[in-house]
């Protein structure tokens, strides 16, 4: 018994720490390419209007900021490229791009998640498969996907969150810990007592977690423990 013991101790304490370091890796795809070529695009955001209480809670946080940003920017050319047509790059979102900023205040607190979790949605709808993020749904949830030097952080609407290592570990903001690995066309996520997977196509190559002898170790112990 003894022997078990120390032996997951060192499985589960020997991963890649993931949690609370979100630094994107910005693939290179289109979202890449809009502040080169759509540089002249303002944000639909302006941070000069102060009597507005709903754009000064937006200015006061820089993700969001930067994610107008690229939205204003991505409708734009999402336009341009469907129409082939060039439009006016200072006017176009002043009349076909409207976001309602009083729909994600209650009681006056802005709902930080659920705004960032429906931006990155639109840049989606945007830019389709030249997006980098991907929605992936897990244990009756969707996420948000994104990818960062350690693995994949996967974002929900109500804020809760999922890491994925690339040692094969998982940590939510629960501090529920589990694995995952990926086989055929399917990643398998365990998370605590639940089990469930996501397509294969929806991370790139460097971050399927194959599965391996250290997965199926982990996966033989969390069995035993059952049993004990």
């Amino acid at each position: 018994m003894k022997i078990i013991v120390i032996f997951i101790y060192v499985l589960m304490f020997n991963t890649t720490n993931i949690y609370g370091n979100e630094t994107i890796r910005y693939k290179n795809d289109a979202q890449d390419h809009l502040y080169p070529f759509y540089k002249d695009v303002p944000n639909i955001i302006q941070c000069n209007q102060k009597k507005n209480i709903y754009i000064n809670k937006v200015c006061r946080n820089n993700k969001l900021l930067k994610l107008f940003d690229l939205v204003s920017k991505a409708n734009v050319y999402a336009y341009e490229n469907a129409t082939k047509k060039e439009v006016n790059h200072y006017t176009f979102n002043k009349k076909y791009l409207h976001i309602n900023l009083k729909s994600y205040f209650k009681k006056g607190q802005l709902d930080t998640d659920k705004l960032a979790f429906n931006l990155k949605k639109k840049l989606m709808d945007l830019l389709g498969g030249d997006s980098k993020y991907k929605e992936i749904k897990l244990f009756h949830t969707s996420y948000i996907a994104e990818e960062n030097n350690n693995g994949i952080v996967l974002s929900a609407q109500n804020g809760n969150k999922i890491y994925l290592g690339k040692s094969c570990d998982v940590l939510d903001s629960s501090n529920n810990k589990g694995t995952w690995y990926c086989r055929k066309d399917k990643c398998h996520v365990m998370l605590g007592n639940h089990t469930d997977f996501f397509d294969i196509s929806d991370i790139t190559e460097k971050y399927k977690c194959k599965k391996d002898i250290r997965t199926m170790q982990i996966q033989k112990i969390h069995r035993i423990l059952k049993t004990l």
